[in-house]
Parts: C-alpha cells; structure tokens; sequence
C-alpha cells in the first residue's frame, strides 16, 4: 500500500487517496513505495508541503498498523534531496521502532546516511544506483545485515516487465555489489536472501 511523492507532486493523490491510505492501512502487509520528493522537478508547481502532509500521514498509518500487528511492516522509501526530513518524520511518527523503514536508491548526504544507519534503517540497490561512484561507495558503508537488492521499476506502473528481466537485473545489482564492497558474490547472495527472509518473516 502506497502513495508515491510524483503522484501527490502531480495531483494524482490527493485528500481521497490518502483517506483511502488510512482505511486500508491496518490490514496492509507492508508500505511502499513512500516518501518525499524535493528534486526541481517535483515541487515546481509548490507540492512540498503536500508532500510533507501525506508522508505524515502515511508514517502516522503504517506506524499504527504495525503496532496493532505487534510485527514490523517493511516501509519502501523514496527520497530525493529529502533524507533529513523524511528521518525527521519517521522519528516523529514512531516508525522508526514499529516498521522496518528501507531507503530505496539512497541518494541523501554522507551524514544523512550515517543517521539512517544508526537508526537501523535498511538499504536497498539496484544497477542503476550501482553504477554511480557516489552509489558504489555508500554501498561499502551499508551494515551487512540491512542490505537489500532490488530492481527498481518502471516509472509508469502500466509498463510492460517480465520475472526473467528483473532477476538479471537482481544478478546485474549483486555483481555490482560485489565488486564495490570488494567481497564475493555468493556470500553477498547468501546474506541478502537472509536479509529479505528476516525482513519478510519468511
């Protein structure tokens, strides 16, 4: 269940969807995609604040469902140039304790990737984050135990995808990984696959 930053930028979400975000909330498995998105792009028709708004909300929901749940609901996080207040917000809100908050593609400063760190967040990578020397190098900082390969997908939901693209793209992001953290592919695979089964209660 989530409401993306782009959509609530654009006007796709807006007060009903996120009403609709509150009433699904309690049964909802996990959270994702979320979060804030302050790049020029999407606050130049003045959406920062809506953005803030409904990522309270969301944080305020999920924090709420997870508590009644008495389980750690995974919550996927989008944030462009907006790690510190979207830390700010899931401290706030009590998600940091009550969800398993994942950075998807974390692009925040070197502090703000400390911060998230020792607040036990998550960290999920992809090729496209991995192919970046500033990716490659916060991959090397990301503790063992709170990273995650992902796919990423595509910008518009309707677009076409197959399972076998997106595990080349899983093999794609863990050989990148690999070399970036200058350890063995097979150890890494074994580490993530015991991360996402810890995350997902598998």
């Amino acid at each position: 269940l989530g409401i993306h930053p782009w959509w609530v930028a654009d006007g796709r979400a807006g007060k009903a969807e996120s009403a609709r975000f509150e009433e699904l909330a309690p049964e909802a498995a996990a959270f994702g995609e979320v979060g804030l998105d302050f790049s020029p792009k999407h606050t130049a028709a003045g959406s920062h604040s809506a953005q803030v708004e409904a990522f309270e909300l969301v944080c305020a929901a999920a924090d709420a469902s997870a508590r009644a749940a008495g389980v750690q609901k995974p919550l996927s996080i989008h944030s462009v140039r907006a790690a510190g207040a979207v830390l700010d917000i899931l401290e706030k809100s009590g998600c940091l304790d009550s969800c398993a908050c994942i950075f998807h593609w974390f692009s925040g400063s070197t502090p703000e990737l400390r911060r998230a760190r020792e607040a036990g967040c998550w960290f999920s990578v992809n090729p496209m984050g991995l192919a970046t020397g500033k990716g490659r190098e916060y991959a090397k900082l990301i503790p063992a135990d709170k990273l995650l390969l992902e796919t990423d997908y595509p910008e518009e939901g309707d677009a076409s995808f197959s399972a076998q693209k997106d595990a080349e793209l899983l093999e794609q992001a863990l050989s990148l990984l690999a070399a970036a953290r200058s350890e063995e592919a097979d150890t890494l695979r074994g580490q993530c696959a015991a991360n996402a089964a810890a995350l997902l209660g598998w």
